[in-house]
């Protein structure tokens, strides 16, 4: 099972919840009107290419 990691930005003057996930974005709240950036430091790594037996690449 694979978990996901989401980042809950909430307003830094009001504390409002404003966006639930990932990466890197400005918003305004619609409460106090104060504009809000937030950005993931996290990444999401790819994994290389299984490797045979002898540790080389497979090729087709």
């Amino acid at each position: 099972m694979q978990q996901s990691y989401k980042n809950r930005c909430r307003c830094r003057s009001c504390a409002k919840l404003l966006a639930v996930g990932l990466g890197n974005f400005e918003i305004k709240c619609p409460r106090c009107k104060a504009i809000n950036r937030f950005s993931s430091l996290t990444t999401n790594a790819e994994h290389p290419s299984p490797k045979g037996r002898s540790g080389c690449s497979q090729r087709l």
